[in-house]
């Protein structure tokens, strides 16, 4: 009963995370201007280029270390997939940055690819 539970948890933040990358990729290049600056408020509370990513980032970290199965494994990849693509844009929409203390910003996301990685790793190695 209990891995029914986490699984529908892990299912949940999956769904959330992809909604979120969903919303956040469709405000930076679908939505018209007019659009656009309805929503702005509430993405100035929430920066989609540093509490998208971390959100992401902590959506897959739960799923690597929770997650069974195929269904949820193949749910890791995709958000995995937005995961790198929101670091990615983050970064590109930063690159004017003048100094490299400000990259710091960056070494939680390291961190929680390197945490992924060993935790798969660590899984394929065991079986």
């Amino acid at each position: 009963m209990k891995n029914k539970v986490s699984d529908w948890i892990v299912l949940a933040i999956d769904g959330i995370c992809i909604l979120l990358f969903l919303l956040f990729i469709s405000f930076i290049f679908v939505l018209p201007d007019e659009a656009q600056e309805k929503v702005l408020p509430a993405f100035a509370i929430i920066n989609p280029f540093t509490t998208g990513d971390y959100a992401l980032g902590c959506g897959l970290l739960v799923t690597c270390i929770w997650g069974k199965g195929r269904t949820i494994l193949s749910l890791g990849a995709v958000i995995a997939v937005c995961y790198m693509i929101f670091v990615l844009i983050s970064l590109v929409a930063v690159m004017g940055m003048t100094s490299t203390v400000e990259l710091l910003i960056y070494l939680p996301h390291v961190v929680i690819i390197i945490a992924c990685l060993t935790i798969i790793y660590r899984r394929v190695v065991r079986g």
